[in-house]
């Protein structure tokens, strides 16, 4: 059944879809080991663990994997099945972008779209900077060195973001492999 205020686009698309899955051909998927998908959706929700150690120090250990467990259990748990059951329904590589639209119509699928990419420039955003002390907090720790000054800090978050945009854009595979291997030297 159709729903009312689905956008030609999303007619086209399920249309499409239907009738390769109907031709029994194959759809052409990237292939990602189980690790990779672990490590690439694990960094996509959280970006790591970074900023802990501030809330254990504050909080105690114990006070932290209270907070996290709750969390999982009480929000990710049911956005994880939330986006199954969705998935499952309606699968499509847009995600969430064809839910909205598919229910709201093209207008809110959009809008959605362009709200989710800001929210991931303000969100990336943080991750040089927290680089940025992890790296003078190393230094000085095992060098004794002088904190970094502006421009260098400027010069180092530069850095760091052109090299994970430049992973990204060169694919999945890379950007999976990348997830893996990175994390553990840091």
């Amino acid at each position: 059944m159709q729903d009312e205020g689905s956008g030609e686009e999303s007619e086209g698309a399920d249309d499409e879809r239907a009738a390769l899955i109907k031709s029994g051909s194959p759809l052409e998927l990237p292939r990602m080991s189980f690790l990779a998908i672990s490590t690439m959706s694990y960094f996509s929700v959280c970006g790591g663990p970074f900023g802990l150690e501030v809330a254990v120090s504050a909080g105690g250990p114990l006070s932290v994997i209270i907070v996290i467990v709750a969390l999982s259990l009480v929000w990710a748990l049911p956005c994880a099945l939330m986006t199954a059951e969705l998935s499952s329904a309606l699968p499509s590589r847009e995600g969430y972008m064809h839910w909205v639209t598919r229910a709201f119509g093209p207008q809110w699928g959009t809008l959605n779209g362009w709200l989710s990419l800001l929210n991931s420039f303000v969100d990336s955003s943080t991750y040089p900077a927290m680089f940025c002390d992890y790296l003078c907090f190393a230094l000085q720790q095992w060098r004794g060195a002088a904190p970094l000054s502006p421009l260098t800090r400027w010069s180092v978050s530069g850095i760091v973001t052109l090299t994970v945009g430049a992973i990204n854009f060169r694919g999945l595979p890379l950007a999976a492999w990348a997830s893996i291997w990175l994390p553990p030297p840091s």
